[in-house]
């Protein structure tokens, strides 16, 4: 007879789990995953409270699901990371959690290349963090362009300055990025259009009303992680609130953030790290 179990569910490949678990590694240490009938999600505002991070995987992404009684699992990535990176990419990882221990999660690899199957047990940290939600809210421009592209922009540009400038023009439908640094200043401007490759994503400013807007690049070089998962970034602004960065991937996977616009004086800050920004500093 077999232990009634909270939830059961299957990644079909070891590969986007590590890659989410990298992304979210980048901003906290510990983390809590709500698993509901609905999918496994994770919402939680990192250690500086300068961004949300979002996580949703519907029930449909998994290859198996159930879930018998919702639960929350307080896990320290680091852990984790260290027990699935013995995985494959094309492996599956089944995470269990038995109603008889609810402060530990098995966890099944079974491999599609050997005949091997991997058994682990983690133990869950306790944890008093709480589910937080962010209120909805109606984007003014949104930048719509390949995720790779997105990253290398960041990452460019962060070689110059820590604060990039991100503004919508109405007339042309056009994104300006700007960077001040100490000895050059920088602007990319980007529009609609496809790119002769046919593999291309397609890029689409849309402008219901211009935007002028500051972010500390740090932040969106560790969003831009997530540009494994996805081949296209969504950028939602609206003058005065958290811009909105999603990437979608997978049956119906979504991660996205939310980040605080840069203040008044962190242009000055952190110039020295400016040109390693991203490089796997804690925040």
């Amino acid at each position: 007879m077999t232990d009634t179990i909270n939830f059961q569910l299957c990644f079909p490949e070891a590969a986007t789990f590590k890659k989410i678990l990298d992304v979210i590694s980048g901003l906290m240490k510990d983390c809590v995953f709500y698993v509901t009938p609905n999918g496994l999600f994770l919402d939680a505002i990192d250690e500086t409270r300068i961004c949300l991070i979002s996580l949703a995987l519907p029930d449909s992404y998994f290859s198996q699901f159930r879930c018998n009684q919702a639960s929350q699992i307080s896990i320290r990535i680091a852990s984790l990371q260290k027990l699935i990176k013995f995985c494959e990419a094309n492996d599956t990882i089944t995470l269990t959690q038995r109603q008889k221990k609810p402060d530990e999660v098995e966890i099944l690899v079974e491999s599609r290349q050997y005949r091997q199957t991997m058994n682990f047990v983690l133990h869950l940290t306790k944890s008093e963090s709480e589910q937080t939600q962010a209120d909805k809210i109606a984007a003014e421009s949104i930048i719509q362009l390949s995720s790779s592209r997105f990253s290398s922009l960041v990452k460019d540009l962060s070689a110059i300055g820590t604060v990039v400038r991100i503004s919508t023009n109405l007339s042309d439908a056009t994104a300006n990025f700007e960077v001040v640094g100490e000895d050059a200043n920088a602007t990319i401007t980007t529009g609609s259009g496809k790119d002769e490759d046919e593999d291309a994503v397609e890029q689409k400013i849309t402008v219901k009303k211009e935007v002028d807007m500051k972010f500390t690049l740090r932040y969106l070089i560790l969003f831009s992680k997530a540009a494994s998962l996805a081949s296209q970034v969504r950028i939602e602004l609206a003058n005065g609130n958290p811009a909105k960065i999603q990437y979608d991937f997978g049956t119906g996977g979504r991660i996205s953030f939310l980040l605080a616009c840069s203040v008044e004086g962190e242009e000055e800050e952190g110039n020295d790290q400016a040109a390693a920004a991203g490089d796997d500093d804690d925040i």
